[in-house]
């Protein structure tokens, strides 16, 4: 299980931060970890900021991700 753990974090995880130019793995974790649930920006803000500690505007979000 660990070495399955790992396989995917080396490549998976990595492959996504290289090809979207993804600067924060945290903030991938924490948007990858929603996805087939309902989410809208102000939720995802609000997430943002009680787990990371990031403050960003709902609207930068809706403007970033096209949703």
């Amino acid at each position: 299980m660990n070495y399955l753990r790992a396989l995917f974090s080396e490549v998976h995880i990595k492959d996504i931060v290289e090809r979207k130019k993804i600067e924060r793995e945290d903030v991938l974790d924490i948007l990858a970890s929603s996805v087939g649930s309902l989410t809208n920006p102000t939720k995802l803000t609000n997430t943002l900021k009680l787990r990371q500690r990031i403050s960003v505007s709902p609207n930068t979000i809706k403007c970033t991700s096209g949703i």
